[in-house]
């Protein structure tokens, strides 16, 4: 019997958004929905959380505390097939990877783009924006720490170089399915694993 958490560990609760939406800010809190989460490697008592607001937060599972709270920019051209519901922003988050080490963190957005945050200052300090559907995977290949890769609904996976920020490689390796193409990516050195929506 009994409910609750077990000693150290978090809650969360999740509501549905009534069917007229809500319009406003007040709304949009109190219905985000966490898309994705994962652990900080370089302080494993931070939990770092990517919503459908656009929102990322770094909670501290120790002290039960919320560290850093921001909202992702959002892009000026999106073209992204994502839905588009009540409470889901142009850039919400799709995906996060946290190195190994550093305090640079990679996001994944709806809005077409991937962004670099960084832990320290708690500011977005580079965007990737070439991919023309959302940016739904991102890694940071822990092989070398400068090598980002990005999979997208545009059916490409890219590579950047995280000292120019520029795109050095552009692979189409899967096809659109219903609206989607690549589901994950991730690089280690040389090799690359992928997952798309057309098996």
């Amino acid at each position: 019997g009994g409910g609750g958490a077990a000693p150290g560990s978090m809650e969360a609760s999740f509501t549905v958004r009534p069917p007229d939406g809500g319009n406003s800010a007040e709304d949009d809190e109190a219905y985000d929905v966490p898309a994705c989460a994962a652990w900080v490697p370089t302080d494993a008592v931070k939990l770092l959380a990517g919503y459908v607001s656009s929102r990322i937060t770094v909670f501290d599972v120790t002290r039960r505390i919320q560290v850093l709270d921001l909202l992702a920019p959002t892009a000026t051209q999106s073209h992204s097939s994502s839905p588009r519901i009540a409470g889901y922003s142009e850039a919400a988050v799709t995906s996060i990877c946290c190195p190994l080490l550093g305090q640079t963190v990679a996001t994944g957005h709806a809005d077409n783009v991937a962004r670099l945050l960084d832990l320290v200052s708690g500011r977005f300090v580079m965007t990737f924006g070439e991919h023309q559907d959302s940016v739904t995977s991102v890694c940071i290949d822990p092989s070398t720490g400068h090598g980002l890769i990005t999979g997208s609904h545009d059916g490409t996976v890219r590579s950047f170089d995280l000292r120019t920020g520029r795109c050095w490689q552009q692979l189409r390796l899967h096809r659109r399915k219903y609206g989607e193409a690549v589901h994950c990516v991730h690089q280690v050195g040389r090799l690359l694993a992928t997952a798309g929506a057309d098996g």
